[in-house]
């Protein structure tokens, strides 16, 4: 069987996202083949008046530690003595089309060649946006949603502030533990996004990255009543309404703050779970 991008168009109509913001986590390995590849999937979104969010990380512009900060889950010392074998690759991070990490997947490096795709300027935890809502998504319109260098989730901040846009997270052939807006909800929750250092354009900068994800899907049990199901080829496609999702997940973080956590050997799991970066 082969996918056509007629049977997206019908998976996108049948589930009433024609015109939404979809924030799109996907595998295309996942629908089996598809012809045209991942442009006839990001096509089948945007000819349906959808604006496509996907994540768009390049953890190469990585850089040493340049404070010490306390629960930041990282383990300074252990590095300052080489031996945490962790690598800082210290890539300069442009903004280029290309600078975008493998396990992104293949549709958002296509989304991110586009020339009308909008990208946010963190170095390391970048989103990249297409479609009609992309400028509004990307420089927002509330004052205090700046997007920088500096912040992770600008987009989701002003997806989450918008009160009458329809909006999904789209989970197509993954599970909870690519499902960037849960490290959104950890912040709506109260905890704080880790800081890390990055070469950006050719300086090195303090961001904001989130936590370890691999303890994630512990929390899909909690948002079954929220989750619509559907396929599309061989890919299991689980929707959520964002602005819902987003609220009970920070609520069952705020109530169970260690209940994602992937291992209690795990330092990032470990600070998150006490509340995040604490200067």
């Amino acid at each position: 069987m082969v996918i056509v991008k007629k049977d997206l168009e019908e998976f996108i109509q049948r589930n009433r996202m024609q015109d939404c913001v979809v924030c799109l986590h996907s595998s295309l390995k996942s629908f089996g083949k598809v012809a045209g590849g991942a442009q006839s999937v990001i096509d089948a979104f945007l000819e349906s008046g959808c604006t496509l969010v996907c994540p768009s990380f390049f953890y190469e512009s990585a850089a040493f530690p340049q404070k010490n900060y306390r629960q930041n889950g990282i383990d300074f010392e252990s590095i300052a003595n080489n031996t945490s074998g962790m690598t800082f690759p210290c890539i300069n991070y442009e903004e280029q089309p290309g600078q975008i990490d493998k396990s992104m997947g293949i549709i958002p490096k296509t989304l991110l060649t586009l020339p009308t795709a909008r990208r946010t300027k963190n170095a390391m935890n970048s989103f990249c946006v297409a479609g009609p809502k992309a400028e509004e998504l990307v420089n927002g319109k509330t004052p205090n949603i700046v997007d920088s260098v500096y912040t992770a989730y600008t987009v989701y901040k002003n997806i989450f502030s918008c009160e009458k846009e329809k909006s999904y997270i789209l989970l197509a052939g993954v599970d909870f533990t690519s499902c960037t807006p849960i490290h959104f909800a950890e912040e709506v929750s109260g905890k704080k996004q880790f800081r890390r250092w990055a070469l950006y354009k050719s300086k090195i900068t303090e961001t904001e990255v989130g936590s370890c994800s691999d303890g994630f899907e512990a929390l899909r049990p909690y948002l079954q009543d929220l989750e619509a199901t559907d396929t599309v080829g061989n890919a299991k496609m689980r929707i959520y309404p964002f602005k819902e999702f987003i609220v009970k997940a920070a609520q069952v973080i705020k109530e169970n703050p260690s209940l994602t956590m992937c291992s209690s050997n795990c330092g990032r799991c470990a600070d998150m779970s006490r509340g995040g970066f604490f200067e």
